[in-house]
């Protein structure tokens, strides 16, 4: 039997959301124009991170709403993906344009239209992060988006087996907080293209985020 969602407004996270966004607009305003902050500004250089709170936010949120859901009955599943990427498509989809645009009108050249050609699909499709190498066109700023699409994907899937573990959940907790505390060893080790935009260790913070509600 489903159980019901949970309706209750949790302000605490608005707070933080707010908090994150306001941290990141100042990050993103010392990293653009240099500014150096009066007071907290070692800890403003580090707004980069907060970007992996939101990560956290979403996977406990979505956990927190949808704890107990059959996404396999009925238009369960196509709903959740419609409403999902309705919220960050049309976003995703805008910027994506607009920088291609202004960088066919900057530097455009034979090379630059035929890399853009041959990464329009991973672009088009909202997987660029994983390919985060290839990007040619500018559009890396769009990262978070494409690795919170990764995120919605795999969550009907990971709710269900979550729900299937039982008690045992807290092992699979401990196991997501394991490979985070040790992610900065396996990036060089692995050769990953880092921590920050990487799509596997955002979904790892997305599912921490996801064990807080266990």
């Amino acid at each position: 039997m489903e159980e019901q969602k949970s309706s209750k407004r949790i302000y605490t996270l608005d707070l933080l959301r707010i908090f994150g966004a306001i941290t990141i607009l100042l990050f993103h305003i010392k990293l653009e124009f240099g500014y150096v902050y009066p007071i907290f500004d070692s800890f403003i250089s580090q707004g980069n991170c907060i970007m992996l709170l939101f990560f956290m936010l979403s996977g406990f949120v979505l956990q927190k709403s949808y704890s107990g859901t059959c996404f396999w009955e009925g238009k369960k599943l196509g709903d959740f993906y419609y409403k999902r990427l309705a919220g960050i498509y049309p976003l995703y989809l805008f910027n994506y344009l607009y920088i291609l645009i202004v960088t066919f009108i900057l530097y455009y050249s034979k090379s630059v239209l035929l890399a853009n050609f041959i990464t329009f699909p991973t672009e088009l499709m909202m997987v660029q992060t994983a390919f985060y190498e290839l990007n040619v066109g500018g559009n890396s700023g769009t990262w978070f988006l494409s690795c919170l699409a990764f995120c919605y994907f795999a969550f009907p899937l990971l709710s269900y087996i979550s729900h299937k573990l039982g008690k045992k959940r807290i092992v699979f907790g401990a196991v997501i907080f394991i490979l985070l505390i040790t992610a900065p060893i396996i990036v060089p080790l692995c050769g990953l293209h880092g921590i920050y935009t990487n799509p596997f260790l955002g979904c790892l913070n997305f599912l921490s985020g996801f064990c807080c509600t266990i």
